[in-house]
């Protein structure tokens, strides 16, 4: 089993220390974490605002620190919009878990 530190422990949502992306991956390193997880969302690694060469830099960076990204948290509802059919919300999930793979 490989002890993973997940993103959203500091993303500041509930008052705590808020890192972004890059601050998280020092501060698992210093705390001697081999492995992430991100949170694939504002404001740390959404497929709105990460870019192909961002996300390089990124795992290069990771590697840099010996640490592994070993997995991405993804935020879906594939139940919700039911009250209005008009908008394409099944499509919109399916569009954000294409994203992160």
């Amino acid at each position: 089993m490989t002890p993973v530190l997940f993103s959203v422990s500091y993303a500041g949502f509930w008052g705590q220390a808020c890192l972004d992306t890059h601050g998280f991956l020092k501060k698992a390193a210093r705390l001697g974490y081999p492995a992430v997880e991100l949170m694939a969302k504002r404001p740390h690694l959404s497929p709105l605002d990460t870019r192909e060469a961002s996300a390089v830099r990124l795992r290069a960076e990771a590697d840099a620190l010996g640490i592994e990204i070993a997995t991405m948290a993804g935020y879906t509802d594939f139940t919700g919009g039911q009250s209005a059919p008009e908008v394409p919300w099944i499509e919109m999930q399916v569009a954000y878990v294409r994203q992160l793979a």
